[in-house]
């Protein structure tokens, strides 16, 4: 049955692919920085790993109102409520990706606050540094879909805000939701 263990697997898989590119970075972002962190909205298979694992939700409010026109989740010190349970698109801000342009071509993007060893115009190693967003973004549809299916819940996007305003309504959507083994011992209280 489709569970978190399979987004787990594949979040690990995101988290060590950005770390072989953050090896590749010669000057980083401020900690405090949360420039990428905007609005945006999230897979049901993401809103159910949050909940279940982000802790106690008194603690999404400590730290204060979040910024304007930022992340529901970014305290006001400007860090990540939930950054241990963040989903693909935050885990993905950062590094150099590749993404499909209009015209159907590969365009990289990264941070421009950081610098890489290989960067735009170095060279033939440059076009090869970065993810792949189009074919993480295929693997965590296809974990997502199953999720939904195989727990007869909506697959519909779901906003950050919402799931940070109106926690109690996704716990209901999620109320009969199968753990597998692995999520034995996770409580969503």
């Amino acid at each position: 049955m489709p569970s978190l263990g399979q987004y787990h697997d594949f979040l690990r898989d995101m988290d060590e692919s950005c770390a072989r590119l953050e090896g590749t970075v010669v000057e980083r972002c401020p900690s405090e920085c949360s420039d990428c962190c905007g609005p945006q909205t999230v897979h049901p298979v993401e809103a159910y790993a949050i909940l279940k694992g982000s802790g106690p939700l008194r603690l999404w409010r400590k730290g204060g109102d979040h910024p304007a026109e930022r992340c529901t989740f970014l305290s006001a010190a400007r860090t990540c409520r939930i950054y241990p349970v963040r989903p693909f698109l935050c885990r993905a801000r950062g590094v150099p990706v590749f993404a499909r342009s209009i015209g159907g071509g590969w365009v990289r993007d990264c941070c421009q606050k950081k610098r890489f060893l290989a960067g735009p115009g170095q060279g033939s190693a440059a076009g090869a540094l970065g993810l792949r967003l189009e074919q993480w973004k295929a693997r965590l549809n296809s974990v997502n879909e199953a999720f939904c299916e195989s727990n007869a819940i909506p697959n519909r996007p779901i906003r950050l805000s919402d799931l940070f305003r109106a926690p109690w309504v996704y716990f209901a959507l999620f109320e009969y939701v199968k753990p597998s083994s692995q999520e034995s011992g996770l409580s969503m209280a």
